[in-house]
């Protein structure tokens, strides 16, 4: 298995370059590219095809949650990781499909971890 494909989509230069550099020092990731506007992120996934796009969860009431639902929408293989550097945490986000046809089912799928 190869390294696991991610892209940086951060608004603050000096932190993008620092989350760059973290995971080229980790081994096991290549980072296919580091871009300051989120407002091309759509353009640089279909284009570079991530794994995982690591996104700046400050800026996420700037661009509110329409690019993390767009991005699973349009890729549910990549998984969306937000850093937030005043919060101290990462929101993962993935997405996962299951058939529903009955109410059971819908209960199952709530419930599920």
């Amino acid at each position: 298995m190869g390294n696991r494909r991610i892209l940086v989509l951060y608004g603050k230069s000096l932190l993008a370059q620092g989350v760059e550099q973290l995971l080229k020092r980790a081994g096991g990731l290549d980072v296919i590219g580091v871009d300051l506007e989120q407002r091309g992120a759509m353009q640089q996934i279909s284009t570079l095809h991530p794994e995982v796009v690591i996104l700046d969860g400050d800026d996420l009431p700037v661009y509110g949650g329409s690019l993390i639902l767009r991005v699973l929408r349009d890729n549910p293989s990549v998984k969306v990781l937000c850093i937030s550097v005043n919060a101290n945490n990462v929101d993962i986000y993935r997405k996962t499909q299951v058939p529903v046809t009955q109410t059971d089912e819908l209960v199952a799928a709530i419930n599920a971890d």
